[in-house]
């Protein structure tokens, strides 16, 4: 996480799945409680843990254009 960017990388034997999000700042539903995906990508796993965005193997999927809504809660 950096700032309003959040990265979630999750890796498997067989591939490296990566999702780029950001945190909106201001929103229809309050501060910071609206979240946009802006990327998604898969590749086969690489064997040094690293994700070259300009590999051979690189997948882009589309993501939704709509922006996700949560509320946050203290007692969580």
């Amino acid at each position: 996480m950096a700032k309003h960017r959040v990265t979630v990388v999750a890796e498997q034997a067989w591939q490296v799945v990566r999702l780029e999000m950001s945190i909106m700042a201001q929103g229809g539903y309050g501060k910071f409680g609206t979240l946009s995906f802006d990327r998604h990508t898969s590749r086969t796993s690489s064997t040094d843990g690293t994700f070259d965005d300009f590999s051979d193997d690189v997948v882009e999927y589309k993501v939704p254009n709509e922006l996700f809504r949560f509320i946050k809660n203290r007692r969580l």
